[in-house]
């Protein structure tokens, strides 16, 4: 399969290393991106901002997993105005905290120079080679 991704996450819940079953939501017009993202081989998560008062965030990729369980669940999630109504369950292998460490936006670029400007996506999901997800993942791991 070889599919990985860069989810853009809006105010991110305070997550732990190895964190089973976390939920990862999608707005429900992106059932779609949702399906595809279960199926992926793996992910990172990009904090785009925190909250609805602090637009700003972190602008960095804070977290690695894999897909728990690629069937779509209905949930109840509601962030920044908008509604996320569907997830799929993962597992977080990695997380920094606070998600400020991660890897910055400068650095993602560089590993991935395909990824445009603002890390703009469709239903928050970036494509990225298996070579950079295991160059991101590597450098996540090197942070204490």
């Amino acid at each position: 399969m070889d599919k990985y991704y860069i989810k853009a996450v809006a105010a991110p819940g305070l997550l732990e290393p190895n964190a089973k079953g976390w939920e990862v939501e999608f707005g429900k017009k992106y059932f779609g991106r949702c399906m595809e993202f279960g199926n992926c081989d793996g992910f990172l998560l990009y904090e785009i901002f925190k909250n609805d008062a602090d637009k700003d965030g972190a602008k960095c990729i804070y977290a690695f997993g894999k897909i728990e369980d690629a069937n779509i669940k209905k949930g109840e999630c509601h962030a920044n105005n908008k509604e996320y109504p569907i997830y799929v369950t993962t597992t977080i292998e990695k997380c920094v905290l606070p998600h400020g460490r991660g890897i910055p936006l400068s650095e993602i670029r560089k590993i991935c120079p395909k990824i445009n400007q603002n890390m703009q996506s469709v239903g928050g999901l970036i494509e990225i080679s298996k070579d950079e997800y295991e160059k991101m993942c590597e450098r996540l791991r090197k942070i204490d």
